[in-house]
């Protein structure tokens, strides 16, 4: 498999992972009530999934080490932006059980 196809299944993986983790975390906020439940079950699902992803796309780049460059924006953009998603579900989670409060 070339590297630009395994770039854009990693991509894919880290979109489904994220929206899976999150609407499970909505799931259990909305049951629960609780906003910190909530957070603890989207934090932990998401860093399981990022590490399998991370093994994952580690495996399969193992043997293309010209294409290191790759390896290195890959890792950083996500570590990057994975603190950015937590905040922003942080908010999405409060909004959740707002919603379940009033109904």
């Amino acid at each position: 498999m070339d590297v630009d196809t395994v770039l854009n299944l990693y991509i894919f993986f880290l979109a489904a992972a994220a929206v899976l983790c999150m609407v499970i975390a909505w799931f259990v906020t909305r049951i629960s009530e609780n906003l910190f439940i909530g957070f603890v079950s989207i934090f932990i699902a998401s860093l399981l999934s990022l590490m399998l992803i991370f093994g994952w796309f580690q495996s399969m780049t193992l043997n293309a080490a010209e294409e290191t460059i790759h390896w290195v924006f890959s890792y950083g953009l996500v570590l990057l932006l994975y603190p950015i998603y937590l905040f922003m579900n942080w908010f999405i989670l409060k909004r959740a059980r707002r919603f379940r409060a009033e109904e």
